[in-house]
């Protein structure tokens, strides 16, 4: 995932990656992906078009964001022409959450609603259990597994 971020962080500088070549029945030269590692960043930030406004609530309350900005950057990142201003819109997003040791939880928990990956569990080693992001249980305040 933070390839994703990183994608649009340099999208958002003008540091467009190498070109890459699709195929032979697409235009060569669309950046694929960086453009890829962006989409899948707004589907976990809930810019993407492809995610019906319902759910989309759910991604703002999941992130703890306010909605009004979020409904800005998603307008935003609909209307990019580019990867530069799509970058742009994903910055504004991550600029919005707020940082502490139940990020991971709500990323991921984001991540599912976005349909980015299937069903995700966290482990609990106190309790020996899994839990999902997506309960309030799953996302107390713990260190990430991998920190």
């Amino acid at each position: 995932m933070t390839a994703g971020f990183e994608a649009a962080a340099d999208a958002s500088e003008e540091r467009l990656w190498l070109r890459e070549r699709m195929g032979e029945a697409t235009q060569p030269g669309g950046y694929a992906t960086q453009r890829r590692w962006m989409e899948r960043s707004a589907g976990v930030l809930g810019l993407s078009e492809a995610i019906k406004p319902p759910v989309v609530e759910e991604i703002v309350e999941q992130l703890e964001v306010n909605g009004l900005e979020h409904h800005k950057a998603r307008e935003q990142y609909g209307l990019a022409s580019g990867l530069v201003e799509r970058g742009k819109a994903i910055l504004s997003v991550l600029n919005l959450i707020r940082f502490g040791d139940d990020l991971c939880a709500r990323l991921m928990a984001a991540g599912t609603l976005g349909g980015c990956w299937g069903r995700v569990v966290l482990w609990d080693p106190k309790f020996s259990r899994r839990l999902s992001p997506l309960s309030r249980v799953g996302r107390a305040s713990r260190s990430p597994p991998f920190v």
